[in-house]
Formats: C-alpha cells, sequence, structure tokens
C-alpha cells in the first residue's frame, strides 16, 4: 500500500499557487478600476469629459481675440510700444514696430479658429494683409505672432 506523505503542502505555499493567487488579485482589481470608469467617465486622469468653459478675463484684460488684435493695432499707430507689449509677446511687438505704421483703422478683423484656445486673426489692407497669431490664456487673449 502506499502511504501519504505527512509534510504535504496546501497548494498556497508553492510557488505556482502563489503565482495564480496574485494573478487572480491584480485580474480583479484591474476589472474594478475599469469598470468604475465605465461609470464615471470623469474619474479618468481626473479630468471631466466636459470641454470647460474659458474663465472669465480679469478687469482690465481683453477677453476677446479681434479686440486684442485691434489695441495692438491702435498702439502701433500710436507708436505706443509700452501698450503694445501689455497684449503682445515681446517678439510680435518688435516685429511689428520694425516696420512703418500703416496707420489703418483695425476696420474688419477677420478671426478663425486655428487649434485649441488659438486664433489668427487678419486685417486686409491696401499693401497685404497683416495677420495675428492669438492664444487664448488665463488673463484672456494675447499676440503670439504677427506676420505681415
Amino acid at each position: 500500500m502506499t502511504a501519504k506523505r505527512s509534510n504535504a503542502q496546501s497548494w498556497w505555499q508553492t510557488i505556482p499557487g502563489m503565482l495564480t493567487g496574485l494573478a487572480a488579485l491584480i485580474t480583479a482589481v484591474t476589472g474594478l478600476i475599469i469598470g468604475l470608469r465605465q461609470i464615471d467617465p470623469s474619474a479618468q486622469n481626473g479630468t471631466s469629459s466636459e470641454t470647460p468653459a474659458p474663465a472669465a478675463a480679469p478687469a482690465g484684460v481683453v477677453s476677446e481675440p479681434e479686440k486684442t488684435a485691434a489695441e495692438l493695432l491702435a498702439a502701433w499707430n500710436r507708436g505706443d510700444r509700452s501698450a503694445a507689449r501689455r497684449v503682445a509677446e515681446s517678439s510680435a511687438v518688435e516685429k511689428l514696430f520694425s516696420s512703418p505704421s500703416l496707420k489703418v483703422d483695425a476696420g474688419p478683423l477677420n478671426c478663425y479658429v486655428v487649434g485649441n484656445n488659438q486664433r489668427d486673426c487678419q486685417l486686409s489692407h491696401a499693401k497685404g494683409t497683416l495677420s495675428f497669431r492669438l492664444r487664448l490664456t488665463t488673463q484672456g487673449w494675447w499676440v503670439e505672432a504677427v506676420e505681415y
């Protein structure tokens, strides 16, 4: 007759048993996380699935891209670099002021969406087109670049 071994190990005490238990635990936790994210999509990366509305600009800050571009144009027409730097990058101000002012009215500026929180505004005039690249910041619209 065969004798039973007295020192038999339970399956939990073997390496394959431990690996099986660990795999089951990882699978359960992963399934729970995926299930919860299916119920509440905003739980993913802590972000909401809704697009938030832009924050209101503080008092004295331009909140529309057309107005920001018009303000930069008016500062250029007056030769006021200080006012221009309040609404535009220094590099954009320097490029704009390196050319003599066209003394054109802000007239109809056509603005187009070019990216998330970015606009291109263009002003057609007798000598061509003046383009402004703007981005929305927490402080309002800001001119990043100028082309003419």
